[in-house]
């Protein structure tokens, strides 16, 4: 199955303390436990959590699929990876890492199509000197070439690993189709001939192009002080331009009928994505969507797999980006049979037929899921940053728990009926075991 952007959990309750050095920096009052703050352009978000000892820290890169075009994607993944694996001018490869083993810290870097992260998880007292290492890598990285090609293979190899894994490639089948035309069809991992043809000249460059603050979000997670959080980033990032950086929107996905495509593989079981567009964190009905596919998971796993054991593993839920995507997954040795019984649980489903009581509880399996997954300062960082980033507004990630708390049948209902609908949906397996009318007609 395609991989998903999480929803995370924002849930420990934190009580900040006096603000220590910076605090002239401190913009807006304390909100569910984040100071909000700029420092000289630097958009920053702080949760303090007292008595926590691992402290999260994200810098975030705006752009994603603004930021490379079809000749270079891939770029910005294999550039960050290269710059903080490498380590930096002055501390450079294994001198960098074992500066990272003493302080006990780990530091990575990410990319996806809507933006970028470079992160780092200390000790709490520890974390400056953890901090200046992750920055140091950022603003002057060595990338030693023998870096870049053990980086270049890495991903190389993830998209070769994508073509042998059915779910992989499904995934990448069914992104193309969901995004053909449009910049998001421009993939972060990128392709193999993208990627064996970037030079060290291209990632250094392109790393000087994200070096603005006003494309920066700084995320702090632990029990630090919002003050000195501030006086650090504007310490460490004085010689960084503030740029004048403004995200420019994207067109979403819109369709107006369904689509097929089917594409051949002597597989022993079929394999099926069925996508549709999809609230993401900008929309107000973001929590019905988010109660409504998770209904349709549970019923689909209790009719195709546990009543019927059509599939081990039929699904559906929400791919949150910039752009939101609902979809429909499942793989069976019967793939007609098996949709018909999907079909027939979302047109259920879209007509009311289920009881309050499942609603009630597919809302707290969701609810415990949401608060599990994320109770690291990690995860809670990652969660501001994706509803700033994605949402425009951190404080959507608090309020998320009490709209699913509050969606009701209704909703849906209607939800489903109104989106699940025009499904572009990519078969991979023996083409002539699929009746094409049946998945063309959602």
């Amino acid at each position: 199955m395609k991989r998903l952007l999480p929803l995370m959990a924002l849930f420990a309750c934190a009580t900040p303390g006096a603000a220590g050095a910076g605090a002239e920096n401190l913009a807006k009052p304390v909100e569910q436990g984040v100071t909000e703050l700029d420092a000289d352009g630097l958009h920053i978000l702080v949760k303090r959590i007292p008595h926590v000892q691992l402290v999260a820290a994200q810098l975030y890169v705006e752009g994603g699929v603004r930021n490379w075009s079809a000749d270079d994607e891939g770029i910005e993944r294999l550039a960050l990876a290269s710059a903080i694996e490498g380590g930096a001018e002055d501390l450079p490869g294994s001198a960098f890492h074992r500066a990272l083993a003493r302080l006990g810290t780990q530091i990575g870097a990410e990319s996806n199509e809507d933006y970028s992260v470079v992160e780092v998880k200390s000790l709490l007292p520890r974390w400056q000197a953890s901090f200046d290492l992750l920055a140091d890598a950022f603003l002057h990285p060595a990338l030693p070439a023998s870096e870049v090609e053990v980086q270049r293979q890495l991903q190389l190899s993830a998209l070769r690993q994508e073509q042998e894994d059915p779910d992989a490639q499904l995934a990448v089948l069914s992104h193309a189709l969901f995004y053909r035309g449009l910049p998001y069809a421009n993939r972060a991992l990128g392709t193999p001939a993208t990627v064996a043809k970037l030079t060290r000249d291209q990632l250094a460059a392109h790393l000087a192009s994200l070096r603005q603050k006003s494309q920066w979000l700084l995320v702090v997670v632990g029990d630090v002080d919002p003050g000195e959080i501030a006086a650090w980033a504007r310490k460490t990032f004085a010689a960084v331009p503030k740029g004048s950086w403004q995200p420019q929107p994207l067109e979403p996905p819109h369709f107006d009928a369904p689509k097929l495509e089917v594409v051949n593989r002597p597989l022993p079981t079929t394999y099926v994505m069925a996508t549709f567009p999809a609230p993401s964190w900008r929309d107000p009905d973001l929590a019905v969507a988010a109660v409504a596919m998770n209904v349709l998971k549970e019923t689909l796993f209790e009719e195709v797999r546990t009543k019927r054991e059509l599939s081990y593993a039929p699904a559906a839920g929400l791919s949150l980006g910039g752009a939101g995507e609902g979809f429909l997954y499942v793989t069976a040795e019967d793939p007609n049979l098996t949709y018909r019984v999907m079909l027939d649980v979302l047109h259920g489903l879209e007509a009311g037929r289920f009881q309050p009581a499942v609603l009630e509880g597919d809302k707290r399996v969701f609810l415990t899921n949401f608060l599990m997954r994320d109770e690291a300062t990690d995860g809670q960082a990652a969660l501001l940053g994706q509803a700033q980033l994605l949402g425009g507004d951190w404080r959507l990630a608090g309020t998320l728990l009490d709209r699913v708390r509050g969606v009701t049948a209704a909703q849906v209902s209607r939800f489903l009926k109104g989106h699940a609908r025009d499904m572009q949906t990519v078969v991979l397996g023996d083409a002539a075991k699929i009746d094409q009318k049946l998945f063309g007609s959602t």
